[in-house]
């Protein structure tokens, strides 16, 4: 690491610039979430979290930034929460269909490259579909900056294994080591019966995840599987293109989210 002119620098690995180079506008790298809460949220509260454990990865303080000589990771000095965590209240009827519209309208946006990408966006006076007014957290990370498992390890760091301090735990060893069920059953709760069944695929990997995170040594054997990966990756690239159809066409910049 070392000191630039607006903050300290680390170069980026190649695997995070490819996702950096990837943006385009018809082609935003984000990782986009919704977030459904049964009451209304507290922007306070919210930004007050995000400060204690969002931002102990340092990764969230800092700018992604192409320089000539390659891309890397730059502190941003003028770090301002208030822009990353903004409240929104939805137009009209604030229902699902605003909702889908709203969303629509931020996976169409890119973020702000002289900041941190990333963002989080509270909405205000949303009205479900069974009349409750609940809470709902919308988050926009650029993919540069972790991958889909390791964000879903950093937002289960943003929650607490109890509605109260005395009976907290260590949140890794509660969500990944408790003996019963999987991840994936956990993050279910208290659902049941059909989605269960349907998502009951996906136990495998959550099961992989508990178990690299118990088994470092593991490591090597998914190394393995990450050259098996890159081998199908270079035949797919010399595959001829996709025919003509009707049912494609030019890539647009308008997204549309359901």
């Amino acid at each position: 690491m070392q000191d630039g002119e607006h903050g300290q620098r680390e170069p980026m690995s190649k695997v995070d610039t490819a996702w950096l180079r990837m943006e385009r506008p018809t082609n935003r790298m984000m990782i986009s979430g919704v977030m459904m809460f049964v009451a209304p949220l507290d922007p306070v509260a919210i930004k007050k979290v995000l400060a204690e454990r969002f931002l102990a990865f340092r990764r969230f303080r800092q700018k992604a930034v192409m320089g000539t000589g390659g891309a890397y990771w730059e502190t941003d000095v003028d770090f301002d929460i208030d822009w990353h965590v903004r409240v929104a209240r939805l137009p009209g009827a604030a229902d699902k269909p605003q909702l889908e519209r709203f969303v629509s309208e931020l996976t169409s946006s890119p973020l702000d490259m002289s900041r941190p990408l990333w963002q989080f966006q509270v909405i205000d006076g949303y009205h479900a579909p069974s009349g409750d007014s609940g809470g709902v957290l919308v988050a926009r990370i650029h993919h540069c900056y972790a991958d889909g498992l390791a964000l879903v390890q950093v937002l289960l760091s943003l929650t607490d294994t109890a509605p109260t301090p005395e009976s907290h735990a260590e949140l890794a060893k509660t969500w990944l080591k408790r003996d019963s069920g999987t991840v994936l059953e956990r993050l279910l709760e208290p659902m049941q019966g059909g989605l269960q069944k349907m998502l009951a695929a996906g136990e495998k990997t959550w099961a992989k995840v508990a178990q690299i995170m118990a088994e470092p040594g593991i490591a090597a054997d998914l190394a393995h599987e990450g050259s098996e990966i890159t081998r199908e990756l270079a035949i797919a690239v010399t595959l001829s293109d996709d025919p003509v159809t009707a049912l494609k066409g030019p890539l647009g910049v308008t997204k549309r989210v359901a």
